[in-house]
Parts: structure tokens; sequence; C-alpha cells
């Protein structure tokens, strides 16, 4: 025999039941992973920008869960950078198409831009799928950042 290979032969019979049986059950567990990664919710905090008295946030959303958000809100947890609760905020991400990607901002009035460190969102208000509540956008929630503020989902 080559070296290199194994002689399963010498390999004792439970062993190898075992080993099949783990893969077996592994299999389906990371074709489902790669599902849920693929069908998500993705929610990523783009920009910040000073407005006069207001902060405003820009959010890319995408949807690809396999359907129509009809709506979408989050109540939002605004803290500064030392990591206290600055207010509550709703905001309102109206209609995610399937397959889509859209641009929502959000002024949030008396609030200087600099003073914001983190953003958790602390539910998800409403999400309408074929007009009926779904837990969908919860379970499929994934949440980025590309600027210095953190966002918790």
């Amino acid at each position: 025999m080559r070296q290199g290979f194994y002689d399963f032969q010498k390999i004792p019979l439970i062993a190898r039941v075992l080993c099949l049986s783990a893969l077996c059950f592994l299999m389906p567990t990371s074709g489902f992973a790669i599902d849920k990664a693929e069908s998500a919710l993705l929610i990523e905090l783009n920009a910040k920008q000073q407005d006069g008295e207001s902060c405003r946030l820009v959010f890319v959303g995408t949807n690809k869960i396999g359907e129509t958000i009809d709506k979408l809100s989050f109540e939002m947890v605004l803290f500064n950078k030392q990591e206290s609760f600055l207010r509550l905020a709703l905001l309102d991400f109206e209609s995610l198409p399937q397959l889509r990607t859209r641009v929502r901002q959000f002024a949030i009035p008396n609030l200087q831009c600099k003073e914001l460190g983190q953003l958790l969102i602390n539910g998800i208000s409403t999400c309408l799928i074929a007009n009926k509540h779904n837990t969908l956008c919860e379970e499929r929630l994934n949440v980025t950042t590309k600027i210095d503020v953190e966002l918790l989902g």
C-alpha cells in the first residue's frame, strides 16, 4: 500500500458508521447556514451628516429574504460616545422590494452628529410581508456600518 492512503478495512466498523453519521448530520446544517446568509435583510449605516441642528443618518437597506417587505420600521436607541443613552427614535424604512436596495435618510432633531457613538436596533416595530405581520425581518436581520458609529442589531 502507498504511503498517505488509509486502509479503511482496518478502521473498526463502529468508527466508520459514526463518521458517516456525523457527516450526514452536519451537511444539512451547513446548507441551511448558507441559505440563511444568502436570505437576509441587510441594513447598513452608511453616512451621517450635520444638517443645522439635526443629524441626518443615511441607511442602505437590501432585501434578500425572498419576499417584498411592505412596511418596515425599527425602534432605534441612540447612545453617545461614552455609551450613555441619548434618546429613542422610530425609523420608518417604508417598503423594501425583494432583491432591491434602497437608501433611507432620517433627520434626528437637536443632535450633533459628533456626539453619536452607537445605535441599537431595540426592536422591529413593524415588519409587514404580504400585508401581514412577520418575524422574518427580525430573524434575518444583518447589520453593518461604514462610519465611526457602531450599529447593533
